[in-house]
């Protein structure tokens, strides 16, 4: 509506000036008119001018508008009286523009503010790099990390931290990786995230970094904790009965003052007795070298030998290798799988952690009715997987952690070194192995592979 009456307006004064000029024209040379041809002169002279008055006042103000958003200055206003009364809406309008675009402006300046107030407090290291090898952004964690002032250049970190500048300029692109650096005689573990990304044609380097040395010390003792307490359990189950029974045994070949017995006075119990002492001994000794034959095996796994693998003939085999186990159990086993999955893996030692899941499976199914394990492969999330379940009675969720210490175990016979065996093997195939517990429905352990 305000445009169009400023057509109007426009042409109307255009017509106007059309008509003295046609007037002029019509009288021009007319030595009697000569004053008739001076005012309709002037006239149209004013008229011109009031034209240019009337077009240029909007563009004059649109250009103050302009440049109040340009400058950010919300001081400027514009009235009704200095446009007039035709442009009221369009001087309202631009007063409702500038209202908003401060307004935006206010919420981006706080929700800066309030970023950088976030950033300077979370404990992990950011720098942000330009192209041109100008430091945007590098927060107090960052600072407090590397031990460097404020910085305004990448180059300038080379002399503050050569070490950890090094490491990172020689990163070919987006890395996440661990990596260790020496700060001032300090050796820090650090994890390292870099990303590259663009913003308004100008690129930029995000660089992120957590010490996480004090926490990796911290896993490792707990880890410890648990390994030493379910070694200390195993191995004073075999050493107390040893101890006790040798010492039965001296007793039994000793007389009161400490001196041997006599053979004379070592009667048929006696001997039945240290016979029996003995081979218990022995029993007990053997158990601790089958023990220690474990813990050696933990800790000698052959690096896996990788190959393209079809999955469906690879569990085809292993039914076929725990048939008489499965019919003997009367445990129906099924297995689903696509024709053509593949997995790059090593199939001996992806078979020996489908031996254990299954055997594992075997005895919580002991007491079940309807026994059911299913195998089940397929890509999920970008991760090419292997489930194994059972509808056994689940693990306790006190327990749902220590399964994977070694040695742990809460059945009445086994080494309690299976499931830590596998995750170690699907650590070296770069996997993972975690298992989600339903109680009295349903466990799965599942192997997770890179796509």
């Amino acid at each position: 509506m305000i445009f169009r009456r400023f057509t109007i307006r426009t042409i109307l004064r255009i017509a106007l000036i059309a008509i003295n000029l046609i007037i002029i024209a019509s009288i021009f040379g007319d030595s009697r008119l000569f004053f008739n041809q001076f005012i309709f002169g002037t006239v149209c002279i004013v008229q011109i001018i009031e034209l240019i008055h009337f077009v240029n006042t909007t563009n004059r103000d649109m250009t103050r508008f302009i440049d109040a958003i340009r400058q950010s200055d919300f001081t400027i206003n514009f009235s009704k009286d200095e446009m007039g009364k035709s442009f009221f809406g369009l001087s309202e309008s631009m007063r409702v523009m500038l209202d908003t675009y401060k307004k935006v402006k206010i919420e981006k300046e706080v929700q800066y503010h309030l970023l950088k107030q976030i950033i300077s407090h979370v404990s992990t290291g950011i720098i942000v790099v330009t192209e041109g090898n100008d430091i945007t952004l590098i927060n107090e964690s960052a600072r407090n990390i590397l031990k460097v002032p404020l910085l305004k250049t990448w180059k300038g970190l080379e002399s503050k931290s050569p070490e950890f500048f090094n490491q990172v300029s020689e990163l070919p692109g987006d890395e996440q990786i661990l990596m260790q650096v020496t700060i001032d005689g300090d050796k820090k573990d650090l994890s390292l995230n870099i990303s590259r990304f663009t913003l308004l044609d100008q690129a930029y380097q995000l660089i992120t970094f957590s010490d996480i040395k004090s926490e990796i010390e911290q896993k490792e003792i707990e880890a410890w904790y648990r390994l030493i307490r379910i070694l200390t359990h195993e191995i004073m189950n075999s050493v107390t009965p040893i101890a006790s029974l040798s010492e039965t045994i001296k007793l039994m070949l000793e007389e009161e003052d400490g001196k041997p017995k006599p053979v004379d006075h070592i009667d048929a119990k006696t001997i039945h007795d240290v016979l029996f002492s003995t081979e218990t001994i022995m029993r007990r000794s053997e158990g601790l070298l089958d023990f220690v034959e474990d813990y050696r095996k933990l800790v000698k796994i052959p690096h896996p030998k990788i190959q393209t693998v079809n999955v469906k003939d690879l569990l085809s085999e292993f039914e076929y290798l725990m048939s008489s186990e499965l019919s003997k159990r009367n445990i129906n086993l099924q297995i689903r799988v696509e024709p053509e999955f593949e997995i790059d893996l090593d199939k001996n030692l992806i078979t020996q952690i489908l031996i254990n899941l299954v055997k594992n499976s075997f005895e919580a199914l002991e007491c079940s009715q309807n026994k059911q394990i299913k195998i089940e492969a397929a890509i999920k999330k970008e991760k090419k997987i292997i489930t194994i379940s059972d509808n056994g009675p689940g693990i306790d969720k006190k327990d749902i952690e220590d399964i994977w210490v070694p040695f742990f175990t809460t059945k009445k016979e086994g080494s309690g070194i299976g499931l830590s065996l596998s995750r170690q093997i699907m650590k070296l195939h770069s996997g993972k192995l975690w298992v989600n517990s339903v109680p009295d429905k349903e466990t799965t352990f599942t192997l997770a592979f890179r796509k």
